[in-house]
């Protein structure tokens, strides 16, 4: 009987009402490097969405939300959305999506548009990816954690190295101790507090030499790493084809924060977009978006400002019956047409 139980939701599930794919993006942008593998071409860009104009149901994250609360999901239905908030979002992307009628969603950290600094990830790797010295033992010591590593082989990354690394990508095997040390700083600063990641950069600018004070890009944005800017956000969200939304102000890892800390993150993003945008922004996306990345109590704190319903990150699709509050989502990555339409085609058939 459990067993028929089990076949009859696994049925229901797959056969009652209609299926929606989210797809997330987060930047539209050639990159030299591009180790977290975030950016998708133009050119692939292009090809995409040119994909799902012709072939799919392209809809907002708006239109999917208002049938979710009556529990209505267009079939075939396909969400574009956008996290962090690059620049080239509004220069590269939106075009693109104008061009091709297709609505999209961009979260937007608004903290980092407010500093105008790179994100933490991108430093790290100008810093450690880049060309470079870096001393023997790299040490960073914060009020959360301590990180130590000894760096075997070339301490002095030349531009060539550097060049000759720069397909290598956080999914693949580390072939070189900088990649190596990559991957562990990356590992090490992702769940630390605001603060504590500030503090490890700082650290490893000065183990690095790296003078902000010179403008050095390893502070100060690069032209091809920067976020939006509060004047840029407001031209992005006053498209025809694009709404803002939120994703806490400093991008922090929130199941890692307290309460107080996430309702701060939470609700400083929306009120400073707000302030940005002239209206008041419905829809948030969780940082990095994992299940263990947020909590049931994040949740609430999300429902509770006000928002209509919030993206994860995590393999999916969406039923009628999924949270508003738990959205998942499918990455995309820089795939070629033919890649795309089978991922697309692939995603609705194995989940929906």
């Amino acid at each position: 009987m459990t067993v028929l139980r089990a076949r009859v939701r696994d049925f229901a599930y797959r056969r009652v009402g209609g299926t929606a794919l989210i797809l997330v993006y987060h930047r539209v942008v050639d990159l030299e490097r591009d180790p977290q593998l975030l950016a998708v071409s133009p050119a692939s860009f292009e090809a995409q969405m040119s994909i799902l104009a012709e072939n799919c149901r392209v809809i907002s994250l708006d239109r999917l939300l208002a049938g979710l609360r009556r529990r209505i999901v267009p079939d075939g239905a396909v969400v574009v959305t956008f996290d962090d908030g690059y620049s080239d979002n509004l220069t590269n992307a939106e075009p693109i999506l104008a061009a091709h009628g297709v609505p999209a969603t961009v979260f937007v950290s608004s903290g980092y548009v407010e500093a105008r600094r790179e994100f933490w990830w991108d430093e790290l790797e100008r810093i450690v990816l880049g060309p470079g010295t870096l001393p023997a033992t790299v040490e960073l010591r914060t009020s959360a954690r301590d990180f130590s590593e000894r760096l075997t082989g070339d301490l002095s990354y030349s531009p060539e190295q550097a060049r000759d690394d720069s397909a290598w990508n956080v999914l693949a095997a580390a072939a070189s101790p900088r990649q190596d040390l990559y991957r562990r700083l990356a590992a090490f600063m992702r769940p630390l507090p605001v603060a504590d990641r500030e503090t490890a950069l700082r650290q490893l600018r000065a183990l690095a030499r790296v003078d902000p004070a010179a403008g050095d890009p390893g502070h100060t944005p690069r032209p091809t790493h920067r976020q939006l800017t509060p004047e840029e956000v407001s031209t992005l969200d006053a498209s025809p084809v694009v709404d803002v939304g939120a994703h806490s102000l400093n991008h922090t890892l929130l199941s890692g924060r307290t309460l107080r800390e996430q309702r701060d993150e939470i609700v400083g993003d929306r009120d400073a977009l707000g302030v940005m945008c002239r209206r008041q922004v419905r829809t948030f996306s969780y940082p990095y978006g994992g299940l263990d990345d947020y909590t049931g109590d994040t949740m609430e704190i999300v429902r509770g400002a006000g928002f209509a319903g919030a993206c994860s990150n995590h393999l999916g699709v969406v039923k009628p019956w999924t949270d508003r509050f738990r959205l998942p989502r499918n990455t995309v990555r820089d795939w070629d047409a033919s890649t795309f339409a089978a991922k697309v085609e692939g995603w609705f058939r194995e989940q929906a």
